[in-house]
């Protein structure tokens, strides 16, 4: 067995042995989301036949036709008349993959998997520092003040990781409909969900920097001011320095 990351530390990924009943969507989406990046269905393969596997799962066909379309739409399986439902290469899956691959795959080292939260948390900021660049500007003077209350509650909610997390993620996002970018709106919509799903994989080290209020009304007066190159590196600095220090405590407490 490889290593697997879980919440703040390395754990073992234990193959599911298919006997426990699963009847929801979510119960055999998430089952099969296990065995398909743990290992037991692997990239090339296929899974088994719809009967067989809704008897392995305990659940219905009708519920596992509904898993497989939830599946199919991150791009993890393909189903091919006559031929079964292929496993997909992973460079083919979704981004909303990365909250489970984290906590399911078979990781070789903790660097590997050192490197490929470098990489979602790279993402992150890149794409952050471009959704303020379309919205800088386009938010009317006040229009961020919404945002400012929400992210003081945020503050003052620091010492619970979750419920900090879920009011940073609303401040954010109502600070990115405050603007009349749709295409802003839907970036954010796609992508948000997967950090806010992440932060519960990792909750013991997600928190604030110190400069956590500093940072962000400096980022949103430029916003408001329209000074969109300032507004973007401020978001750059705020999200570099909140990754900077998930670092650190991680390190702490591994």
């Amino acid at each position: 067995m490889k290593v697997v990351v879980g919440r703040c530390h390395t754990r073992y990924y234990q193959p599911h042995t298919m006997t426990e009943s699963t009847t929801t969507t979510k119960d055999v989406f998430d089952q099969l989301l296990k065995d398909i990046i743990g290992g037991r269905f692997g990239p090339g393969s296929r899974l088994p036949p719809e009967r067989e596997l809704a008897e392995e799962l305990g659940t219905s066909r009708p519920t596992l036709r509904s898993a497989i379309a939830r599946l199919t739409e991150w791009r993890i399986v393909l189903p091919k008349r006559g031929s079964g439902i292929a496993v997909m290469p992973k460079k083919n899956w979704s981004i909303e993959v990365c909250d489970a691959y984290l906590k399911y795959n078979r990781f070789d080292s903790a660097a590997e998997v050192q490197s490929v939260i470098e990489d979602i948390l790279a993402l992150r900021r890149g794409l952050t520092k471009e959704i303020i660049g379309m919205i800088a500007g386009r938010i009317a003077p006040g229009g961020t003040d919404k945002s400012w209350e929400i992210s003081q509650r945020a503050w003052a909610a620091r010492g619970r990781p979750q419920e900090f997390v879920k009011l940073d993620y609303d401040a954010a996002r109502t600070l990115v409909t405050a603007s009349d970018s749709l295409p802003a709106v839907w970036t954010f919509n796609r992508v948000a969900v997967v950090y806010y799903e992440l932060s519960s994989t990792f909750s013991d080290f997600i928190g604030p920097t110190d400069r956590y209020l500093e940072h962000l009304k400096k980022m949103y007066t430029l916003i408001e001011a329209g000074h969109r190159e300032d507004a973007m590196a401020a978001a750059d600095e705020l999200v570099c320095s909140h990754d900077s220090e998930a670092f650190k405590r991680r390190k702490e407490l591994a």
